[in-house]
């Protein structure tokens, strides 16, 4: 034993040296910061490090383009984009780099897009002055009308903003599979009153005639129209109209307030009741043109159809617009007067002189007129109406960009069975840009 623990010793020592030597080689390796501190981090080359900054990425410009209804390529509206400027080679060696920004400058198109158009619609039975110009190219084909009875009078107010696409309707238009889901969108907003009365002379000798009718409604006119491509163009309009018949419209105190200011008498009314009234319309058509939409003088042929679904009207119509004139693609037609005011045919803002004279021809197959058979959901006394109706409208057009005058003759046949005399009346417009 005294020998052996002298040599266990000695062993135990020579160990424990190896073994020490060894765990300073691990902890030298393990404790080496050296390669980690040369490796790059995981972001330096997108943020950069403070020898070596990131030169900032320049941000492209995106124009972005507003709606030009009568124009062949879409009018690009007055955008700034800010722009982040190149790092130069000596700020990269000096402290972080703050980026500086500067704006590009204003691209400007041919269109307005902040503002919109205003537009003041009126229509009356008594022509006047025009009676004297429309009435030798009416009556030898269509005979004599009355003076009075159909639409007394009517009042439009419209809006139209320069800027289209409105999101109310982008939403909608998901569901109407049938319209171009990329084609711009213009919307007019509108408020119209009308009163429609019975032809005086009829009511005293005892005639059918059809019942006193006042009319008052709110409009969401919408059209969806194709690029125009060098002679044609496709159109889609809708109508959303919501409103009041009878009574409550204020149509007839308004009507007796007018006749007070020019010193005339009125008759009393037989209204039909009051009632709410609701009408979806729809209306498809090309546009075709003889040359280049913006030809200073050029011919263009409309023909369309058109639906309308409510308790205030329900037919089927067809129909063609020819028009004669300059810078025809400017707007989405000819105005026209339907069985209400015609509302804003969506003239484009702009510096351009325009002039047309158009005439047109409507038919419609009547299956309810709420001023014609009376309330829908009310008994009211109506007259029976007829089938089958049509219009015929000859007018002149004139102006700067979307400040227009335009006056219009209408003709409509009867309709109802057992009138007497068709109808004519007159139907003018002034519109602005603002």
């Amino acid at each position: 034993m005294g020998r052996i623990c002298p040599v266990l010793c000695i062993v135990f020592a020579v160990v424990n040296a190896l073994n020490g030597g060894a765990n300073a080689q691990s902890i030298s390796t393990v404790y080496d910061m050296t390669r980690m501190l040369n490796e790059p981090h995981p972001l330096a080359s997108q943020m950069g490090t403070r020898w070596q900054p990131a030169v900032p990425t320049v941000l492209p410009v995106i124009p972005r383009t507003g709606i030009s209804s009568g124009a062949a390529n879409p009018a690009v509206s007055p955008t700034t984009i800010p722009l982040v400027k190149p790092v130069s080679e000596s700020q990269r060696a000096g402290q972080p780099v703050i980026p500086q920004v500067s704006k590009s400058p204003a691209v400007t198109g041919q269109s307005k897009i902040s503002g919109g158009v205003w537009q003041l619609e009126f229509g009356n039975e008594d022509r006047g002055l025009f009676a004297d110009v429309f009435e030798p190219i009416f009556e030898p084909i269509f005979g004599e009308s009355a003076t009075d009875g159909g639409m007394t009078w009517g009042g439009r107010i419209s809006y139209t903003p320069n800027e289209g696409n409105p999101d109310w309707f982008q939403r909608l238009r998901q569901y109407l599979v049938w319209v171009d889901q990329k084609a711009p969108v213009k919307v007019s907003y509108s408020v119209e009153q009308d009163a429609l009365t019975p032809n005086r002379s009829a009511r005293f000798d005892g005639r059918v005639v059809r019942p006193h009718a006042g009319y008052l409604a709110f409009n969401a006119r919408v059209a969806v129209a194709n690029p125009l491509d060098s002679r044609s163009q496709r159109v889609d309009q809708f109508d959303f109209i919501a409103g009041l018949v009878g009574p409550v419209s204020g149509a007839q105190l308004i009507h007796k307030k007018l006749h007070e200011i020019i010193a005339s008498e009125t008759d009393p009314w037989d209204e039909i009741k009051s009632e709410p009234v609701f009408n979806l319309n729809y209306e498809y058509g090309y546009r075709f043109f003889l040359r280049k939409p913006t030809e200073p003088a050029n011919l263009e042929f409309h023909p369309y159809v058109g639906v309308a679904l409510g308790n205030a009207l329900t037919y089927g119509s067809l129909g063609l617009d020819l028009r004669l004139g300059g810078n025809l693609g400017r707007d989405m037609g000819a105005p026209r007067h339907r069985l209400l005011l015609s509302g804003e045919n969506f003239s484009e803002s702009g510096d351009y002189w325009v002039w047309n004279i158009s005439l047109g021809v409507e038919g419609r197959v009547m299956a309810h007129s709420v001023f014609i058979d009376g309330n829908a959901f009310r008994d009211t006394a109506g007259v029976d109406g007829k089938d089958f109706v049509y219009d015929v409208q000859l007018g002149f057009e004139a102006g700067y960009g979307a400040n227009r005058f335009s006056i219009m003759n209408v003709y409509r046949s009867r309709e109802f069975k057992g009138q007497q005399f068709t109808t004519e009346f007159i139907r003018m417009s002034v519109s602005t840009d603002f």
